[in-house]
């Protein structure tokens, strides 16, 4: 046992002696994202890691908003953060996905740090790390917090609503094309109420994008699914769900073949702390009870590792005025959450 520690430490030290500390065998990096919310992260699979990029930050007196972007390795549990020559303006309720197709990330939208309501289009490439701004001919309108997932099926982005810098939300559906560097309106007949803060992840089981809560005029507590193959909207009803909620983070668990959410915010000030699982084969929601969680939280990025049962939580808010940015990990087949940073 002492051998295998010492081994560890040397390890560590050849990565950075001043940026990381050792306890018990495990590596754990001093440098991370600062606390934040509404960022967008996702998981790269040509290089393995997370990427995370912007968000704001807000305490009782101001509030800012970051253009940093960010790896995280899972493997080593490190956070690093990358400098590219140029990146999007500093924003926050960005929608950002990863395409599996042409291994690239799409940014788009969001609220940059004049108050200012976005509408331009941004591509990452993890492997050059350098930041694109691609010009469509036709794009959504100006909005944050809007949904987005990609359907690998289509080999589209497909993005729904989100808040109207007008007042009121948008419920129209597009999908943006990498090949052609073009952004669609679908105009679907049947839609649901325009809504934003309804994340939305793709379910590879039924081949559909799916999409939970949101704000309306209220906050909800409505499943939707998207069909691109027929260009509908279908509401699912189930006799136990989730209570209503908006701006919770969600994500799809490969291994376990479960879509999961925690948290998000029920309109009371503070953020949620509950588990909750969808089943995607019965269609049934369950709620999850470990023994621990994270603290309560709204506005926080959540990520599935694929093939390793984890998915990492990074950050959000508590409440109004209270950001975080600790780092979790979630394990379905143990129903247990632990603190990684």
């Amino acid at each position: 046992m002492r051998k295998k520690v010492k081994i560890i430490i040397i390890s560590a030290i050849l990565i950075s002696a001043s940026s990381i500390s050792i306890t018990l065998g495990i590596i754990f990096s001093i440098t991370s994202p600062s606390a934040r919310y509404s960022s967008g992260m996702v998981y790269d699979e040509s290089i393995n890691k997370l990427i995370l990029f912007g968000g704001g930050f807000q305490d009782s007196s101001s509030y800012t908003f970051y253009g940093d972007t960010w790896i995280y390795d899972p493997l080593t549990n490190l956070w690093t953060e990358i400098f590219p020559q140029q990146h999007p303006a500093a924003r926050s309720s960005h929608s950002m996905v990863y395409d599996q197709i042409a291994q690239k990330i799409i940014v788009f939208g969001g609220i940059d740090n004049n108050d200012t309501w976005l509408d331009d289009t941004w591509i990452f490439d993890s492997r050059t790390q350098e930041w694109t701004q691609v010009f469509p001919d036709n794009h959504p309108s100006v909005r944050g917090s809007a949904s987005i997932f990609y359907d690998p099926q289509a080999q589209k982005t497909i993005l729904y609503g989100g808040y109207r810098t007008s007042g009121g939300h948008f419920d129209d559906t597009w999908a943006f094309d990498y090949s052609s560097n073009n952004w669609t309106n679908l105009n679907p007949s049947i839609k649901p109420t325009g809504r934003y803060g309804a994340p939305m992840v793709y379910d590879p089981i039924n081949q559909r994008g799916f999409m939970f809560g949101g704000r309306t005029s209220s906050i909800t507590d409505e499943t939707w699914v998207y069909y691109y193959s027929n260009n509908s909207w279908v509401e699912l009803n189930m006799l136990t769900k989730p209570p209503n909620r908006y701006w919770e983070p969600l994500t799809y668990d490969n291994t376990a073949q479960r879509i999961i959410i925690f948290g998000g915010s029920d309109g009371s000030g503070e953020g949620l702390d509950d588990t909750w699982t969808y089943n995607p084969f019965t269609n049934q929601w369950n709620q999850e009870l470990p023994s621990s969680s994270p603290v309560k939280r709204l506005y926080a990025s959540f990520v599935n590792i694929p093939a390793t049962g984890k998915s990492i939580l990074f950050g959000g808010s508590r409440d109004v005025i209270t950001c975080l940015g600790d780092t979790w990990s979630y394990i379905y087949s143990g129903n247990n959450w632990n603190k990684l940073k």
